[in-house]
């Protein structure tokens, strides 16, 4: 009996250790909220992260800026986004530490929009006819080796001189600019920092801008069955988005500023191959985030006050 309470309490003991070492600092920077959606943008270990909670789920709650200590779920209840990883945000308040609230963290690498090997960037620009071969970072075998790139990205705006008042007229396409078929997920073409479709403002001197608005879409997992969740691009063929933009959303003042966009799907093979092993969409040439991520040409604009 004393055998099996000592080893009870090296077991708890080890317990504690794991979770004080899973426990990470973190400072929130940013935090926006828009249609039900609360999007914080904070800093781990000198790095930017994106989390994200539904206000129509459980401990959904809008951190303030500061200091927070961050914890993976590990109850029933804290595990609220399937497919994601669940982390915790606690707040010290003299010497106790209290629950804020539960977030899907979008770019911790468990997520299935944010897991594989480390993104590899490569420029294609129209008209060129170019595949592009896939990233070396893990062995695929030719049964799961993904299609050959042959994606093209172009964007382009109304016009080029914007007032600070105005929007910003802008259409996004992918082109289909291979030889062979490609699928891509419908989803894929919203805007997100990490996934999807990202866009990024310079200056004239190559430092960031930002405006009023994280773009900060986040897709709902696909379902098996949903045929017309994907999309088929023959060669030669393009599908695209237009969208309507304020400029205050992507700028905060008058200037010359590059619009940069790049695409990279938020599905992964591995999350095609678990979920979707039954359907025809596992058979096909679909895009996913083991490809490299694609860059459009740059738009260059002018910013009037």
């Amino acid at each position: 009996m004393r055998n099996l309470f000592v080893l009870a309490c090296f077991v708890f003991a080890l317990s504690l250790r794991a979770h004080a070492a899973d426990e990470q600092t973190v400072t929130v920077k940013n935090v926006s909220i828009a249609k039900g959606d609360v999007s914080v943008k904070a800093e781990l270990q000198g790095k930017t992260i994106h989390l994200w909670c539904s206000t129509s789920g459980p401990f959904c709650a809008e951190p303030t800026s500061g200091e927070y200590s961050m914890v993976r779920a590990v109850t029933a209840d804290d595990a609220i986004y399937q497919d994601c990883t669940d982390v915790v945000l606690f707040k010290s308040s003299g010497g106790t530490k209290k629950k804020v609230g539960v977030y899907c963290w979008l770019d911790s690498g468990d997520c299935y929009m944010s897991c594989g090997s480390p993104l590899n960037v490569e420029t294609i620009a129209f008209p060129m006819r170019k595949a592009v071969e896939p990233p070396t970072a893990e062995p695929v075998s030719k049964i799961d080796k993904p299609a050959a790139p042959a994606l093209g990205l172009a964007v382009r705006t109304d016009q080029q001189t914007y007032r600070m008042s105005d929007k910003i007229k802008m259409e996004t396409q992918l082109l289909n600019i291979g030889s062979e078929d490609v699928y891509i997920w419908d989803w894929d073409l919203c805007w997100n920092p990490a996934r999807g479709l990202s866009m990024y403002l310079t200056t004239s001197d190559g430092s960031p801008a930002h405006g009023d608005f994280l773009f900060d879409c986040v897709p709902p997992p696909p379902k098996e069955g949903n045929a017309y969740a994907f999309i088929k691009l023959e060669p030669g063929r393009f599908y695209g988005v237009a969208d309507e933009i304020k400029v205050t959303d992507v700028v905060s003042k008058p200037g010359e500023y590059d619009i940069s966009v790049t695409y990279n799907s938020f599905v992964s093979r591995s999350f095609i191959k678990e979920f979707f092993k039954h359907d025809p969409i596992a058979k096909l040439p679909l895009w996913t985030m083991e490809q490299p991520t694609i860059t459009a040409p740059r738009v260059h604009i002018v910013v009037k006050p």
